[in-house]
């Protein structure tokens, strides 16, 4: 064709091929080629080779007339297809992976790509695999190839990779505290189930409701709650107790203990002071029953304590002592700083027509017509009998003088006698039927006297008098201390009195006054009575007070 072009007659063009010779170009359907070959259409090929790597404006895919055959890198936005005739690919090994004791394990790269694939064994079972990582509440134990849940669990086949834990003997429940009921010899924080042969049943509540322990113990660490009953042994044995050592050994001596002997249930507190204390408490109180009906002791929810009779309370504590409601009776001596009440002493008195004769405090029923030692401010009951009327009088013998200051229900089976304060230092005790059956009452204690009269100056003033002091009980020595007040100054003394029957001595000594002397004191006997005697001295006239208690000896 020659060296030819269109209009240069440098192009050759022959059935729509044109060659620029002096180019070196070919064009298909192209007038101007501007490549070595430059196709205005499609290029269908067998194959192609090369990596087409300076491929540019290549559009509309890949046709399925033909294929792709190259050593490099293909890169387009998508790839379709199934890839089934895809073959040479490495990374994976043909396999079937995943079964019964094993799950599949892929490894991808960083790009994507699937790198391997392996198994995993499920139990171990001695064939290897990675581990489990095992954590316990989100914290980290460890890992293993191989778990064991023990006999106290019942585990399931696998199905699909999956096996189902239980406790055995038990339902679903959920506790809290108890993870392996059931074990042997596992112990857990708050239940130790060591010793544990059966359990009865487990309730849906937090925690065991009843257990069964038919050999060695329950080891309890922490805080037990039972929400129910518990019942420890056989109910129905008379054997069956309860008891907690100090020390946690059975060598260790009773703390608490509660047994059953022919079902009579007791409590014993070891009386051992290096135990401590027990405390029992109850926001609304305490009640001891001595039955199933009578409260005996009663601890109340104000801190407040009885002892109780039935429903009556005899013993009550209060924020300021102690009330009783009853009689007291104790053997042995009751010591106090003071009695205070309406009772102090009683007695109980009998007689054979000749004596009375005394049962109670001092007296131990063989003393006859015994003196009676009685103190100002206390209360005496005399309990006699129909046949022996008990009469209080100020005279001796029998037709005497009865006494009515502070007595009550004189001259019958049981008397009364408030001792007053101002009551004389003797009286006198009588059977009004039997004219033998009599004694006398000694008064103990300061009787305190307080009066006044006007003063003449030099003029004797009786300010005592003691009746009987010739008669059965006489006097024989009585001590006082005086006080006297005047409007010109005041005086006080001691004054020492003794009496043989029929002559008084006194001797003042201890004397006092301010600014002059007042009176002088001494003692006389007129008429079977002893006297004291106050005489004011010189200038010491009118209205002038006096004070004074005394004690006396017979």
């Amino acid at each position: 064709m020659g060296n030819k072009t269109r209009d240069t007659g440098n192009l050759v063009s022959e059935s729509n091929i044109f060659v620029d010779i002096s180019a070196d170009r070919v064009g298909i359907g192209s007038t101007q080629p501007t490549a070595k070959l430059d196709v205005a259409g499609i290029v269908s090929a067998t194959s192609f080779y090369g990596d087409g790597s300076t491929l540019t404006g290549v559009t509309g895919g890949i046709g399925t007339e033909g294929s792709i055959n190259t050593t490099g890198i293909i890169t387009a936005a998508s790839f379709t297809g199934d890839g089934s005739n895809l073959t040479g690919l490495t990374g994976a090994s043909a396999d079937t992976y995943g079964n019964g004791t094993a799950v599949p394990q892929i490894v991808v790269d960083s790009n994507g790509r699937i790198t391997s694939i392996s198994n995993v064994l499920i139990s171990g079972g001695g064939g290897g695999g990675s581990s489990l990582i095992i954590e316990d509440g989100g914290s980290l134990v460890g890992t293993a190839g191989t778990i064991d849940f023990g006999t106290g669990l019942s585990v399931s086949p696998v199905s699909a990779g999956i096996v189902t834990v239980s406790v055995s003997g038990y339902a679903t429940e959920a506790f809290v505290g108890l993870a392996t009921a059931g074990l042997a010899s596992e112990a857990f924080v708050g239940l130790a189930t060591a010793g544990l042969s059966s359990e009865t049943y487990v309730d849906t509540q937090v925690g065991l409701a009843t257990v069964d322990i038919r050999t060695n113990s329950l080891s309890v660490s922490g805080v037990s709650t039972s929400l129910g009953n518990l019942i420890i042994g056989d109910q129905n044995n008379t054997a069956s107790e309860l008891k907690v050592f100090s020390g946690g050994t059975n060598a260790s001596p009773e703390y608490f203990k509660f047994g059953a002997v022919s079902r009579v249930g007791t409590i014993q507190l070891n009386d051992n002071a290096t135990l401590g204390e027990m405390q029992i408490k109850a926001r609304q109180g305490i009640a001891l029953y001595g039955n199933t009906t009578h409260i005996s002791v009663w601890a109340k929810g104000d801190g407040s304590g009885s002892l109780l009779y039935r429903t009556a309370e005899k013993l009550v504590t209060t924020n300021t002592g102690v009330s009783i409601t009853g009689g007291v009776e104790a053997t042995g001596i009751i010591t106090a700083t003071s009695f205070v009440g309406s009772l102090v002493n009683a007695w109980t008195l009998s007689g054979n027509g000749s004596a009375y004769f005394f049962s109670g405090s001092g007296f131990d029923g063989t003393e006859t017509n015994p003196d009676l030692y009685l103190v100002r401010g206390q209360k005496y009951r005399f309990n006699a009998s129909g046949s022996h009327p008990f009469q209080i009088q100020s005279t001796f013998g029998a037709g005497g003088t009865a006494y009515s200051d502070g007595v009550t229900n004189n001259n019958t089976a049981t008397v009364d006698f408030n001792v007053q304060y101002d009551a004389p230092d003797v009286l006198y005790y009588q059977c009004t039927i039997h004219s033998n059956m009599r004694g006398k009452i000694i008064i103990l204690g300061d009787r305190t006297i307080q009066d006044s009269w006007t003063a003449a100056a030099g003029t004797l003033q009786n300010i005592d008098t003691i009746a009987g002091v010739t008669t059965v009980g006489n006097i024989k020595t009585a001590e006082y201390t005086v006080h006297i007040e005047h409007t010109s100054g005041m005086q006080a003394q001691k004054v020492l009195v003794m009496s043989d029957g029929t002559t008084a001595y006194a001797t003042e000594y201890g004397i006092m006054y301010q600014p002059n002397l007042l009176v002088s004191i001494g003692a006389s006997i007129s008429d079977g009575s002893l006297f004291l005697n106050a005489t004011p001295e010189t200038g010491v006239t009118g209205i002038t007070t006096y004070r004074f208690t005394r004690q006396t000896m017979r």
